[in-house]
């Protein structure tokens, strides 16, 4: 892992400082959110035996900080709390950082989208018929992940001989068919282009400049930091639990660890045109580049989520509200718990009015897969 020199910045909760300040208004906001966030997450906790809520939730809406607590603990066996600094494996939403590297890029003149892989990568099986575009989307028909073995390291030269020499899933630019592979094709496209190693590049022209000084790309997991430790749940008791995958299978799919903190910087540089200009980030909101999209309540947001090793993660972004929910987790949940999570948590700071349903005195929700977590009356349904 590269070694960077801290130097001083503004913590998140700094941003907000000269806007609350005198302003009981928004003093009030923050209570009021604070106070329905956390019996949410809460009452999921106290209610559910399977999957439970544990690790860092932050939610930011127009520079204004609602909600920043962690859940659990960063470690159960020597007692660690989470801080914003706890940094976690963010899975998938390596991705999304990946193809804004790209993005940067094609910005600087030195590829463009429209190009065949096999201009960067001549080896690669009917690159030819690849764009980095297609890449970009799922739809080069490269398979999803590599022929290899997911839990021991591999070479980055031996990870690019399985990926190329693989026959295509189908014809590309013709099917959607969700890819890690791709997204490693692309790093290996960076290196090439920027003749920096994927690691160096975000580190140079993506975390530094930002701040962003607890998140870096691993090579493997022995090149991991000292991280919120990976636990599970069964019979109601949690454990840590090992990596279950090494990180140097997912080259620029999976492999970026990162905390709350960080990951808002990343998504305050994205409203503020700091490394990719409005133009770009836009293009890649509308053609959906390392990124998923939908609607939430007629509130349209763009973002991902991620599973890997027990660790899970979600960032949404409604970019014409100017908000951004971004959740880590250390204890293995089906990615659908975090993503569901999110999206009320969302929904909360959309709606001024929004109700914390309770009955009996009792809490309701429902947890089935693809549906937003919601208060029932009819009784609880928990895993």
């Amino acid at each position: 892992m590269k070694k960077r020199t801290r130097i001083a910045f503004i913590i998140i909760i700094s941003i907000t400082i000269s806007v609350l300040s005198g302003c009981q208004g928004n003093d009030d906001k923050v209570m009021d959110y604070d106070t329905k966030a956390n019996e949410y997450i809460t009452s999921i906790n106290e209610v559910t035996t399977g999957e439970k809520i544990h690790g860092n939730v932050l939610v930011v809406k127009d520079g204004l900080v609602l909600f920043a607590k962690g859940y659990g603990k960063a470690d159960y066996d020597t007692d660690r709390d989470f801080t914003e600094d706890t940094m976690f494996l963010v899975a998938s939403n390596t991705k999304p950082i990946t193809a804004i590297a790209i993005m940067q890029l094609q910005e600087k003149g030195l590829l463009d989208i429209k190009d065949p892989v096999s201009m960067y990568i001549p080896d690669q099986l009917r690159g030819g018929e690849i764009t980095i575009e297609h890449l970009l989307t799922h739809t080069s028909g490269v398979r999803r992940d590599p022929n290899t073995s997911l839990s021991q390291p591999v070479s980055k030269e031996e990870l690019l001989k399985k990926i190329i020499s693989e026959p295509l899933i189908f014809d590309p630019g013709t099917k959607y068919q969700y890819s890690n592979c791709g997204f490693t094709l692309l790093a290996y496209i960076i290196e090439n282009v920027s003749g920096q190693t994927y690691e160096d590049y975000l580190d140079e022209n993506i975390f530094t400049p930002l701040d962003m000084m607890n998140t870096g790309a691993a090579t493997s997991n022995e090149d991991l930091p000292d991280m919120a430790s990976a636990h599970y749940i069964s019979d109601n008791n949690i454990s840590k639990s090992p990596l279950l995958c090494d990180v140097s299978v997912f080259l620029g799919a999976a492999n970026i660890y990162s905390s709350t903190k960080d990951l808002f910087l990343l998504e305050n540089a994205l409203y503020n045109e700091k490394i990719i200009s409005k133009e770009t980030i836009e293009s890649m909101y509308e053609n959906r580049y390392g990124i998923g999209f939908g609607e939430l309540d007629g509130h349209k947001w763009v973002g991902h989520n991620g599973l890997l090793s027990n660790y899970s993660s979600t960032v949404l972004r409604f970019p014409d509200e100017q908000l951004s929910v971004i959740v880590l987790m250390n204890v293995g949940n089906q990615d659908d718990l975090n993503f569901n999570i999110a999206q009320e948590l969302s929904i909360m700071a959309l709606e001024e009015d929004y109700t914390f349903l309770k009955v009996g005195g009792e809490y309701q929700f429902d947890n089935d897969l693809g549906q937003i977590y919601k208060c029932k009356p009819e009784g609880i349904k928990a895993n």
